[in-house]
């Protein structure tokens, strides 16, 4: 998961995520276009689902209307992580709609949102391909403000996480 913040955003037209296995050629993984002239703190992120094994480098690309400035590159080492992973992003969630970055292994997974009265109040089926991916679970009712739990369960997984919704 890449965040970043951005403090005064006068005149940027986008942000250029880019990552490399060197910290010397760069690729771009995604672009996102800027929020708008804003004094406010805005907040971004972008999750690369795909990162290389062992060292990744990332920088942003700030592209404003005349010029072109790069953020500090940062490294992260993936090592041989465990299997099971679950990431709400953004947590706490906005809307309906419930991201997940998952690292699973390949299978079939019962997601379920339950209220903290143990009422489930939302459920999807996930065939997923293995490793690495993204999954949103839309409601087609509307979410209330509260803390809730997301359980996925199936192929030997049992996990719980805490989601808030705004």
């Amino acid at each position: 998961q890449i965040e970043w913040t951005a403090q005064q955003e006068i005149n940027i037209d986008r942000y250029e995520i880019e990552k490399s296995p060197n910290g010397q050629q760069f690729i771009k993984l995604g672009t996102i276009p800027a929020k708008g002239n804003s004094s406010a703190v805005i907040k971004y992120n972008l999750f690369d689902a795909n990162p290389f094994k062992g060292a990744n480098f990332y920088r942003i690309k700030i592209v404003e209307k005349e010029q072109v400035t790069y953020s500090q590159v940062l490294k992260v080492n993936i090592t041989n992580t465990p299997g099971n992973i679950i990431t709400i992003a953004p947590n706490p969630v906005n809307g309906n709609t419930i991201t997940l970055q998952i690292n699973l292994q390949k299978g079939a997974y019962d997601v379920s949102l339950v209220n903290n009265l143990g009422q489930q109040i939302l459920f999807k089926k996930i065939y997923h391909a293995g490793g690495s991916a993204t999954e949103s679970i839309e409601s087609h009712s509307k979410i209330s403000r509260g803390i809730y739990q997301l359980r996925i369960t199936g192929e030997g997984v049992n996990i719980i996480k805490q989601v808030i919704k705004n």
